[in-house]
């Protein structure tokens, strides 16, 4: 019966670069010589981006140009008439980080803000380097970059009084970065003047 043979770098989760060949080779023993199917999701594997290849001894995925949609675990079955072996085998396709989640305005004074946020759901497989904050002032839709921080919070000054803001941020980690989260509802700092006529 079929037998596969799961190389130790394929029993953990493996790791590959965004763009580059991801090349699963799993060698096999069986005779007379199984059918291979690679399946995801319970779908068999079909499509340009892929090419699978089967030689006397391995079987072999190739993901020509991997993005992080590529993720995942793949499924390999192996069948004869003496009977069938599967395995799993899980990559990770590191890619620039998805975007930080829950931006909430607080803390709203005539000159300044804070901003606070959720850092993204998938960090990309690297480290978070660092968030770039945006400001606009409706009803312009021009994002303009107010700073850039570590943390997931920041105090936002040099606003002007009694103006409406909205606010969106954007991680990033060494393969680039995210695409920019949802705005901030509108906020509008405190007014000085109808502070001062009270």
């Amino acid at each position: 019966p079929p037998k596969i043979h799961l190389p130790n770098r394929f029993k953990e989760v493996s790791t590959f670069e965004k763009g580059e060949p991801v090349v699963i080779k799993i060698p096999f023993t069986g005779n007379p010589k199984p059918s291979v199917k690679w399946l995801r999701e319970g779908e068999e594997i079909k499509g340009r981006n892929f090419n699978m290849e089967v030689t006397d001894r391995h079987a072999i995925l190739t993901i020509k140009e991997a993005t992080k949609e590529n993720d995942g675990p793949y499924h390999l079955h192996l069948e004869n008439e003496m009977g069938s072996d599967s395995a799993t085998i899980t990559i990770q396709i590191n890619d620039r980080p998805s975007p930080p989640r829950f931006p909430l305005v607080e803390n709203i004074r005539e000159d300044s803000v804070v901003l606070s946020w959720k850092p993204p759901l998938h960090d990309g497989g690297s480290f978070i380097t660092g968030y770039e904050i945006e400001k606009c002032e409706p009803p312009i839709e021009n994002w303009v970059r107010v700073t850039t921080t570590r943390m997931t919070f920041h105090n936002i000054t040099g606003l002007s009084s009694g103006k409406e803001y909205k606010f969106r941020i954007i991680a990033e980690n060494s393969y680039g970065k995210s695409e920019p989260c949802e705005p901030t509802s509108i906020v509008q700092t405190e007014d000085a003047d109808a502070k001062k006529k009270k």
